[in-house]
């Protein structure tokens, strides 16, 4: 047994019998960390470095063993807890498992007996071990090509491989140029339909009167013009996935239709009588209030529901600005490759432009400005001059402030630290460091601020 590589804590207010078991761990090569009292080790645990296994005396005062292990595995549901008695009952016993405990030991604790549960418990946390690199390796081979390390989109990664697992519909909301597309593809690939087609169309691209046609297939003789029968676009992508991009310029009669294959995943032909079973997993996008085309009467409203059984959000690229200098020097890389130019740099100031900017068109215009750059500009350095104007012009709007003299400076402190935080994303800390006053300054400031006004902030 190799185990010089786990991590215990010991949780028991009887020093002798805690210094005991301690030594004992120890000389099984366990590196251990030992409290006498439960809310020092809470304290401690639950904002450090998880361990992998914890012993627990059952009665300790404040705490019992019990209360101890349930808040634990609230936090630390993979977490290997022991807990230990000095009194042993069927009934301590049975809580403990309960509650989650892996077992229960009588105290003292015997070198033969602990060794022989170390043996069972190691082989267990190196299963916990695998299963989450398993999980990790997944997880970075599925969103790979989602490139990002800003807190929004770690969550949106971690969302997607927690959903690419299941076969849920899901609806991806987001405004343009977000990268909607990527999203499905993560999700296609991250799948166990990843084998077969993944089938996409933009409702926004094709006549209304040609979308049944194209979604469900026809006949031939169905219509003028069908010359032979033609399967759609679900029945290609049996037994993988579909995404309707711009699922909110379905129209109607597309939309009951669609609503059908939900419910029952069956499709029938134009111009054919008998019905077909598809197994597809419909995913789709949109940049559309579906809940202001709903009250229009332009969505049906049942089935806005079967389409977002799973929303995911997509950040737009304003609200993610740590991931600018990447995503740009990704995007430029490409383009002087592509278009057999030297490599270029970015200066600081004109990288400054960039993150002020407020990216109207997302990461999609981001990619556009380094194309253009690639072109035209003929330094290796791009100053804040080879920039296009509408960059420095929201630069030097977001960065000045004008207040009509004779404002109160009590209401001018409020609105620079209001400007502050905006440019911030609303990190307070990062707003004081730039004004230079303690955080605590700022938020008595929010304070006095009616609530309407006062923004949601961040540390």
């Amino acid at each position: 047994m190799s185990v010089h590589t786990y991590r215990a804590i010991i949780v028991d207010d009887d020093i002798d019998c805690g210094n005991s078991l301690n030594t004992l761990l120890i000389r099984k090569g366990i590196q251990t960390t030992y409290f006498d009292h439960p809310k020092k080790a809470l304290d401690t645990i639950l904002e450090g470095h998880p361990p992998d296994l914890a012993f627990i005396d059952l009665r300790m005062p404040t705490f019992d063993g019990i209360e101890v292990l349930k808040r634990l595995k609230h936090h630390l549901p993979d977490l290997t807890c022991i807990l230990m008695s000095g009194v042993g009952t069927v009934d301590s016993a049975v809580e403990a498992i309960k509650y989650g405990a892996h077992d229960f030991l009588l105290k003292p604790v015997r070198l033969q007996t602990l060794t022989l549960l170390l043996e069972k418990v190691c082989e267990k946390i190196d299963l916990h071990r695998e299963v989450r690199r398993l999980r990790e390796e997944k997880a970075n081979l599925t969103t790979s090509h989602l490139i990002g390390n800003a807190p929004s989109m770690a969550e949106l990664k971690r969302r997607i491989v927690t959903v690419s697992q299941s076969d849920a519909t899901v609806l991806v909301l987001g405004e343009s140029g977000t990268g909607k597309e990527l999203i499905v593809d993560a999700l296609h690939n991250g799948s166990t339909r990843k084998k077969k087609n993944l089938i996409k169309i933009n409702c926004g691209a094709i006549p209304h009167e040609l979308m049944e046609a194209e979604l469900f297939g026809f006949e031939k003789g169905a219509f003028t013009g069908a010359v032979q029968a033609k399967p759609g676009l679900f029945e290609l992508a049996d037994g993988g996935t579909i995404f309707l991009d711009e699922v909110g310029e379905l129209p109607q009669s597309a939309q009951v239709k669609t609503l059908r294959v939900l419910q029952d995943q069956i499709i029938t032909r134009i111009g054919s009588t008998k019905s077909k079973k598809v197994n597809v997993r419909l995913i789709s996008a949109t940049n559309k209030d579906l809940y202001q085309a709903i009250q229009k009467g332009e969505f049906r409203e049942d089935l806005f529901y079967r389409l977002n059984v799973i929303p995911i959000h997509v950040p737009p690229l304003r609200e993610r600005t740590d991931d600018i200098p990447l995503l740009f020097r990704l995007f430029l890389d490409r383009y002087c490759t592509q278009y057999h130019k030297a490599e270029k740099i970015i200066g600081s100031k004109a990288l400054a432009y960039l993150i002020q900017y407020p990216w109207p068109g997302n990461v999609r215009e981001l990619e556009h400005l380094c194309e253009q750059l690639a072109l035209t500009c003929r330094s290796q350095w791009i100053r804040e001059e080879d920039l296009p104007n509408q960059f420095r012009d929201a630069k030097q709007s977001a960065t000045t402030l004008t207040v009509p003299l004779g404002t109160p400076l009590k209401h001018i402190t409020q609105q620079v630290i209001q400007r502050t935080l905006s440019l911030t994303g609303h990190n307070v800390t990062e707003a004081a460091r730039i004004l230079n006053i303690h955080p605590k300054t700022i938020r008595r400031q929010l304070k006095e601020l009616p609530q309407e006004t006062n923004p949601p902030i961040s540390l």
